[in-house]
């Protein structure tokens, strides 16, 4: 018996060397389109345990320098398909430069272990006679303001999905991500995608963009998905997801790249980003276009099909088999499954003309995440007999396509019998055809002579010549009059459109604010900053008649010190703006500040109206 533990726990040990020993190499450049005399990074990451390395050949390529560093395992994306290390990894870096123009290609490079030959991706380097990097990083050079001037390599947005051939109802998994290799601040939304012809349900992203390392192409990117939504096509054909538009607000240098003489041991080290400064720049970007082939579903639909596609459940149950007459019962149809559950409607049932049947309340516990929209809806019909007696409500049916099966699938419930006793209240009867309803509507058509006394007026109390009539008479003289001194007044106001913008001023910001407070109370902490700053902005620009494109920080501090405000106001409207430009990426999530934020606007705006009428 000993003998045979033996053997098992060799055999264990030598299957643990061999799976935990297993090695991953992968090979990285931080750019694969560089011009003649740029340099650029070549890595190869060795992953897992003792293993000989064999570069690649550089024949097309100078050598400027190469380093060997060892560290922690190494996750990341690879074209879209998630990579893990081991616990161990090497990597060996290399500074290139290209010898000539044209497209040349770095072959694999070579790992021994466990007696296995391993090799890592080739990657082929695009070589053009005009230097990419110039291109690339201009953003950082000489305090530039322009968000084009950060290359498109190093920013940009990508749209993927999951599926690009459907069904009419199909769900689609879209993603958008920002593939960025410049240090990312923040992003806004400058256009969202309309997707006309889908109906989008958006699968609900953290607050805080998360960042991974994704291989595309061989070059290594940091990745963070901003946009991710479930679309069900609305009609056949080939659809287009329309582009998405995000601005990016990214950190570069302001410093003057120096070229970098290889030789030179101090050429890196004053070539520093600390001898230089950074600058947070706007970057507008437009993802890629996809299309989706579309497929009409199959022709031979059932009647009760309305539309559902996915795989799906049904259960419909009545709360009580017996009740009285107008007592209420209850009929519960519950749908659950997978696939455009949201779009399904209220079944159609045909109640027994004696039951009265209300619009059903409709319970949604569906979830939206990546593997689409999955859950449960619930109909419930609320059913009141009117007459005694014994009822049957025909079965429930249902009908969806099946994607699996490729063909309409028809659910149906059982038939419901409900047996209805006399209640204690009157109950409708019919009598020789006409039944107690149609009697009493019957009666709201008779009307009765009158037997009483009539009013009667004495002569010459009569409202034609009075006083009330001559005063009603000439009334709509003055309003008249009234009216064009109004209008004529408006018209003039209307035409000095300065002096029209001041006096809304107060009014829009305050109608902007009410809309933060709403956002204050619901905990909508960007958006209640956003309008906030907007409410500030928009005040001050049309109160001071700033043009929009004057319009700053340094514009309101003159304009307003001309015009005799005091220095304590000017301060607290540009403390509240310069608070709401921080709130917005700061990671605080305080109501008490946001209530702070919003009292600190009414208030400086009411002062603001005090000292200037003063």
């Amino acid at each position: 018996m000993k003998r045979y533990f033996g053997i098992i726990l060799f055999v264990l040990i030598a299957f643990s060397g061999e799976v935990f020993s297993q090695v991953t190499v992968k090979a990285t450049v931080d750019k694969n389109k560089v011009g003649l005399g740029e340099q650029f990074e070549y890595e190869v990451n060795v992953d897992g345990g003792n293993a000989s390395y064999t570069p690649p050949s550089f024949k097309d390529f100078n050598v400027l320098g190469q380093q060997q560093t060892t560290g922690g395992g190494m996750t990341m994306y690879v074209n879209g398909k998630l990579v893990s290390g081991g616990n161990s990894g090497t990597t060996f870096s290399y500074t290139l430069s290209p010898k000539a123009v044209g497209k040349f290609t770095i072959g694999p490079a070579l790992v021994n272990a466990n007696n296995k030959q391993i090799q890592s991706n080739a990657i082929t380097i695009e070589v053009t006679k005009s230097s990419q990097q110039s291109q690339g990083n201009k953003g950082g050079q000489g305090g530039g303001s322009g968000g084009d001037n950060v290359g498109e390599g190093n920013i940009f947005v990508r749209l993927s999905v999951d599926k690009t051939n459907v069904y009419v109802g199909e769900g689609i998994l879209a993603t958008y991500k920002v593939y960025t290799k410049v240090s990312l601040v923040n992003y806004g939304m400058d256009k969202a995608p309309n997707n006309n012809g889908f109906y989008s349900l958006d699968i609900e992203l953290p607050r805080q963009l998360q960042i991974s390392r994704e291989v595309l192409d061989g070059v290594q990117y940091q990745v963070g998905v901003i946009k991710k939504t479930i679309l069900y096509p609305e009609h056949a054909g080939t659809l287009e997801l329309d582009p998405m538009e995000p601005e990016f607000i990214v950190r570069v240098q302001t410093q003057r790249n120096r070229q970098v003489n290889p030789n030179d041991p101090f050429a890196q080290f004053f070539n520093d980003p600390f001898f230089g400064g950074v600058q947070d720049v706007k970057v507008k970007r437009s993802s890629n276009v996809v299309k989706i082939n579309v497929k009409e579903l199959p022709p031979d639909a059932p009647a009760s099909f309305k539309g559902a596609v996915g795989r799906y459940t049904m259960d419909a149950f009545i709360d009580k088999p017996e009740t009285k007459a107008n007592d209420p019962v209850s009929l519960k149809v519950k749908i659950g499954g997978k696939g455009n559950l949201k779009l399904i409607d209220p079944l159609p049932i045909d109640f027994p003309q004696d039951i009265e049947a209300y619009d059903p309340k409709i319970a949604d516990n569906s979830t939206v995440n990546d593997a689409g929209v999955s859950g449960n809806k619930t109909f419930e019909y609320l059913l009141i007999p009117r007459h005694s007696g014994d009822y049957k409500i025909p079965p429930v049916e249902f009908t969806y396509f099946d994607l699996d099966k490729k063909k309409y699938v028809t659910l149906n419930s059982q038939e419901f019998k409900l047996k209805v006793s006399k209640g204690s209240g009157p109950e409708s009867v019919t009598v020789n055809g006409v039944s107690k309803e149609d009697v009493q509507l019957l009666g709201k058509d008779i009307r009765y002579i009158k037997i009483n006394n009539p009013k009667l007026m004495k002569k010459g109390d009569e409202f034609y010549g009075s006083v009330w009539f001559y005063s009603l008479f000439i009334s709509p003289m003055f309003l008249f009059v009234g009216f064009l001194f109004y209008y004529r007044k408006n018209k003039e106001l209307q035409k000095n459109t300065i002096l029209l913008k001041s006096k809304k001023a107060t009014k829009l910001a305050r109608k902007r604010l009410s809309t933060a407070k709403v956002l204050l109370t619901k905990n909508s902490r960007e958006p209640f900053y956003e309008e906030v700053s907007k409410a500030i902005w928009g005040y001050l620009g049309d109160k001071l008649s700033i043009p929009l494109s004057n319009l700053s920080k340094e514009t309101i501090s003159e304009v307003l010190l001309s015009r005799g405000v005091s220095e304590g106001l000017l301060a607290q409207f540009v403390d509240i703006l310069s608070k709401c430009e921080y709130a917005r990426f700061a990671p605080s999530n305080s109501v008490g500040h946001m209530q702070e934020i919003y009292d600190q606007a009414i208030g400086s705006i009411t002062k603001m109206e005090e000292e200037l009428k003063g």
